[in-house]
């Protein structure tokens, strides 16, 4: 046993651990993300998960904080998309920019990569040459998916998932960015209800694949069809998820639903999706055409 090339971390007695001053957050998008976090969203396909990924990317490399949307620190951002072609990209970006009355982020901001034919993590030349493309722009934030264009086997592959976890782990470790990945919910199954009396369709929250991406994340969300933000595992740390997300806001088209109607306050009656009000509604866009060409980040710079 004196042979051993190596020794493991001497152990801690626990009074001792226990006094260590708590290390300080380091964080990259304050109450949301910190540095080496992983978070994986799922939902739908086809409602709205992938544009509200790339509306992130874009508020956080904007200095927009995509719950409060106060000003923030920019943020460096590497979007990775692993499923659409550069066309569509540049319509979805120009899309949601010019919603938002906003300039497209550039350079150092915001870099996006289209490699729609996916990466092979599990396989050493594509995590090197993801090192090298990491090196040279040095992300905070990493945003890609789908998921399951990570590896050219099933994710269902418990192996597989392992050695994706490990090449993201190892990127993650050396250059310190927060990571965020899309992926697709568990597929669609039917039982009957004996209490509805009635066939149910259910598709549960957590990703398709191994329970390794049940595990392995610090943090797990499922933006349903309707915009709730469901925690299909529990956070490692507490942090400021809102409840629900509200479809085609005033300005972006993903923004927080506080439940009230953003004009006069009031609680919104069942059934409204935005306001409690048509005169509420027309309020709303009344004041949009005022503020005419006047962007975001012209307020931004004068809150700062």
């Amino acid at each position: 046993m004196n042979n051993l090339s190596f020794k493991l971390k001497q152990p801690t007695w626990a009074s001792d651990l226990v006094q260590e001053p708590d290390p300080e957050k380091k964080w990259v998008v304050e109450d949301m993300l910190e540095r080496g976090d992983r978070l994986i969203v799922t939902g739908n396909e086809g409602e709205g998960k992938s544009t509200w990924l790339r509306q992130l990317a874009i508020q956080f490399a904007s200095g927009i904080h995509p719950f409060t949307l106060k000003p923030m620190n920019p943020c460096k951002v590497l979007l990775v998309d692993l499923e659409n072609s550069r066309e569509q990209i540049k319509a979805e970006t120009k899309k949601i920019t010019e919603r938002a009355g906003i300039e497209v982020p550039g350079e150092p901001w915001l870099a996006i990569a289209d490699w729609p034919a996916g990466i092979n993590l599990t396989h050493a030349d594509f995590e090197a040459a993801f090192h090298d493309v990491l090196n040279e722009y040095r992300p905070d934030v990493v945003i890609g998916g789908p998921l399951y264009k990570t590896a050219e086997v099933s994710l269902s592959d418990e192996n597989a998932s392992r050695q994706v976890t490990a090449a993201l782990d190892r990127l993650r470790a050396e250059f310190g960015f927060a990571l965020i990945m899309e992926a697709h919910q568990v597929n669609e199954s039917t039982a009957f209800d004996n209490q509805a009396g009635r066939f149910i369709k259910n598709r549960p929250p957590r990703p398709f694949g191994s329970s390794v991406w049940r595990r392995w994340p610090e943090f797990g969300l499922c933006l349903f069809t309707d915009g709730t933000l469901y925690k299909w595992r529990g956070d490692r740390q507490a942090r400021a998820w809102p409840m629900r997300m509200q479809r085609d806001g005033d300005v972006w088209l993903w923004e927080v639903d506080s439940g009230t109607c953003p004009v006069c306050g009031d609680d919104r009656p069942e059934g409204k999706d935005r306001y409690c009000s048509t005169r509420c509604r027309e309020t709303a866009k009344k004041r949009r055409q005022r503020a005419g060409t006047r962007s975001i980040q012209e307020e931004l710079r004068e809150l700062i």
